[in-house]
């Protein structure tokens, strides 16, 4: 390079200014980012300060389900326990069902009562009834406290009739007029055929119909039964008996029996499955039908008329299962047979 030559014609003299922008830019853009970095800086501090507050937070939610575990634990044993539950509902019903079949004890359904006969005083109707049958000589005054008809009013083309309810005064008559009832059979009244009948809850009624179904498998594994008051079947089978409350239960039963073969190892199963021991008796149907077990009360004659309809309650079959001896047969095998009520 010679002194003649200008500093401007050196080499890089005229890039020097943009280098001293660019800088000058660098330099504004790392304050800009150093500013944004001093402010996160301060949410990260504020940030860090919540999650403090939030784990402090958690740790108190932790102590409230901590203590809570032990509540949850004891009702999730009662709902993972629904036989229990079941059980309780099951003994309120049928305790329920027996409070009522024992508000019903001093009632008595009369069938076939003639339609309009009564005029304005059913008590008195009813009480005439009963001396023109001549059903019993009762020692005390026949004495009822109420007595009405169930159903509504037929009308004229309507022959079916409604049945009569009597709640009686005095316990010890209802049973003489049952027995007098069941023993005799339909009693003849102004050429229509009265029946009496005892007043059960609907709860027993469908217990007692639910046996009705099983008679066949009876007779053709010919066995001995008998359905008592209020809903309890008897079987008996060589000399061994087993009780049941359960149609249900009864049901299985048989389907157990009809496995086997029909001969006498037949009979050795019935007898070892009944001589598991019969069920004992609720102490309320103990109560309610004496020590010695259910008493056999329903006796009548086979109905003669074709049962009606069941679509309505008051004038269908009254499907109560009773007692009678099959005419013709062996007399130590019972049959049960529907009571209709009023045609």
């Amino acid at each position: 390079m010679t002194a003649e030559t200008p500093v401007s014609d050196l080499p890089g003299a005229s890039q020097a200014p943009k280098m001293d922008a660019s800088m000058e830019r660098i330099l504004q853009e790392i304050r800009a980012v150093s500013r944004r970095w001093e402010g996160m800086d301060t949410k990260i501090s504020d940030l860090a300060a919540e999650s403090n507050s939030i784990r402090t937070d958690i740790a108190g939610f932790e102590d409230k389900v901590t203590g809570m575990e032990c509540p949850l634990s004891l009702m999730e044993d009662k709902l993972n326990s629904p036989s229990n539950r079941d059980q309780e509902l099951q003994y309120l019903q049928d305790k329920l069902t027996d409070l009522e079949d024992r508000r019903r004890r001093d009632n008595i359904c009369f069938f076939g009562c003639p339609e309009r006969a009564e005029g304005t005083n059913v008590k008195a109707f009813l009480i005439h009834i009963l001396f023109t049958i001549s059903v019993l000589a009762f020692s005390l005054p026949l004495e009822l406290q109420r007595v009405h008809h169930l159903g509504y009013m037929r009308t004229d083309q309507d022959d079916r009739l409604r049945r009569i309810i009597a709640c009686f005064l005095h316990h010890h008559q209802v049973q003489q007029l049952l027995v007098a009832a069941h023993s005799h059979g339909p009693y003849d009244f102004e050429g229509r055929e009265l029946r009496m009948a005892s007043d059960f809850s609907w709860d027993t009624n469908d217990k007692q119909r639910a046996f009705l179904p099983l008679r066949p498998q009876f007779h053709q594994m010919d066995i001995k039964f008998g359905l008592f008051e209020p809903a309890c079947m008897w079987i008996t089978k060589a000399g061994k008996a087993k009780d049941f409350y359960d149609p249900q239960a009864l049901r299985q039963f048989l389907d157990d029996l009809l496995q086997q073969p029909m001969d006498s190892s037949s009979n050795a199963a019935l007898t070892t499955l009944c001589s598991q021991g019969a069920s004992a008796h609720p102490q309320s149907l103990v109560d309610k039908w004496g020590s010695g077990g259910p008493q056999t009360q329903k006796w009548c004659r086979p109905a003669d008329s074709t049962p009606r309809s069941h679509e309505d309650r008051e004038t269908a079959l009254q499907t109560v299962a009773v007692l009678t001896r099959e005419h013709g047969r062996d007399k130590s095998r019972f049959i049960l047979k529907p009571l209709p009520i009023g045609e």
